[in-house]
């Protein structure tokens, strides 16, 4: 075909691509890398059975929450069973300060951790040093479904009733913080029998429950 166009024919023109001039394209991103780190991610498949059952404390929920241009982060943990709420807030939602925020809450509470899940958000991209610093294990919940993500999304909406989405959080305090967090953990749960949180760890942990607070 080609060899009959430079001859002067005109049999080229059949040819499905005949008038558009071939552009060479350069930088075009490499997808597969892209969707083989995707792919490496822990699932909420892989998870184990007894975190759905929400029949033992330490399985953990992650998410953030967001001010207004991303002014201040709250980075929120929720334990499944309980609904217990852990938050602290950091200048972004850089993977860093996401990574350090969970595993100072999580480490200073001194409270089981047997898992925690996440969104797919890259706030969570250090996944795996948070793992390793808690000794525990981390899966990802599928995009877009955040009902498997229940017990997070349930406290996020309750911590929307005290800090709208206007509230700058970048200037808040670790004890304004920390007034919030337990506003939340003092509200009654129905999943609870209309105990608290805080009633529910309580019973769990008596003997230890006043350092958990401080």
């Amino acid at each position: 075909m080609w060899r009959d166009q430079r001859q002067g024919g005109q049999l080229y023109k059949d040819l499905r691509h005949a008038n558009r001039p071939y552009r060479k394209r350069y930088g075009k991103p490499d997808g597969r890398g892209k969707a083989a780190r995707r792919a490496a991610k822990p699932s909420i498949d892989q998870r184990p059975a007894v975190v759905a059952e929400k029949s033992r404390f330490g399985d953990w929920e992650l998410d953030t929450v967001l001010g207004p241009q991303q002014k201040g982060v709250l980075v929120t943990i929720t334990e499944r069973s309980s609904n217990y709420l852990l938050m602290q807030r950091v200048d972004d939602k850089s993977a860093a300060q996401t990574r350090q925020a969970v595993i100072d809450s999580l480490s200073q509470s001194d409270l089981p951790v047997h898992t925690l899940t996440s969104d797919n958000g890259t706030e969570f991209a250090d996944y795996e040093r948070i793992a390793k610093a808690l000794k525990t294990s981390f899966y990802f919940a599928h995009p877009y479904h955040a009902w498997e993500r229940g017990a997070n999304e349930h406290n996020n909406k309750l911590i929307r009733q005290y800090l709208p989405r206007k509230q700058d959080f970048s200037q808040m305090s670790p004890q304004q913080i920390l007034t919030y967090q337990e506003r939340i953990n003092d509200r009654p749960r129905k999943k609870l029998n209309y105990a608290t949180p805080n009633e529910r760890l309580k019973s769990l942990f008596s003997t230890q429950f006043v350092a958990f607070q401080t």
